[in-house]
């Protein structure tokens, strides 16, 4: 009887201790108390709240190419644990316009995005490196050509970024939807 009450015991850990991880560190782009911190540069404004436009659906989100600045990158700094096989990923809205972006950490290019759709709709993307250990910039940068509305709704918008190690975990508020795209 104790044998079986132990190993019990253990699958109930397992169980409970399995995808309980959260992030390294997570933004809610477009949430001040999220943001603070973050040494975010050269984002647009919070929207739909300033634009008014559907931005598909979500609450709250910036561009990292707007009229704020006219510059098609933005930045933010975040913390990449231990810096070994990180994960890093982002909610990022494919608009109508062309919504394609490079990804930088310390000015190191580490992964491009290409949009193809030409529809209104969030998608998830990510990818894994290994840095040194600590804070690092990453740099969001839009490389399609200026769309026709820009001027009113911005280009290349974000809702989410998240840094974390290797093994996504369960639960919405931690990663979400990041969980689909990498198991």
């Amino acid at each position: 009887m104790r044998i079986r009450y132990c190993s019990c015991v253990i699958i109930l850990a397992v169980a409970c201790f399995a995808g309980s991880a959260a992030a390294v560190d997570h933004v809610d782009i477009g949430v001040p108390a999220s943001e603070a911190g973050h040494n975010m540069l050269s984002w647009g404004p919070v929207e739909p709240a300033t634009s008014g436009g559907a931005y598909g659906g979500i609450d709250d989100c910036r561009a990292i190419w707007s009229t704020l600045d006219n510059s098609v990158n933005a930045l933010v700094t975040m913390d990449f644990g231990d810096g070994v096989n990180v994960l890093v990923a982002f909610q990022h809205l494919e608009g109508i316009g062309d919504d394609s972006y490079d990804v930088y950490i310390d000015g190191v290019l580490k992964f491009s995005y290409t949009e193809t759709l030409g529809v209104e709709m969030w998608a998830t993307s990510g990818f894994y490196t290994t840095v040194s250990p600590g804070l690092h910039v990453l740099e969001f940068v839009a490389t399609g050509p200026q769309w026709a509305q820009w001027g009113s709704f911005g280009q290349v918008c974000f809702s989410d970024i998240w840094v974390g190690m290797e093994v996504v975990p369960d639960g919405e508020e931690s990663w979400g939807g990041v969980k689909t795209l990498f198991r």
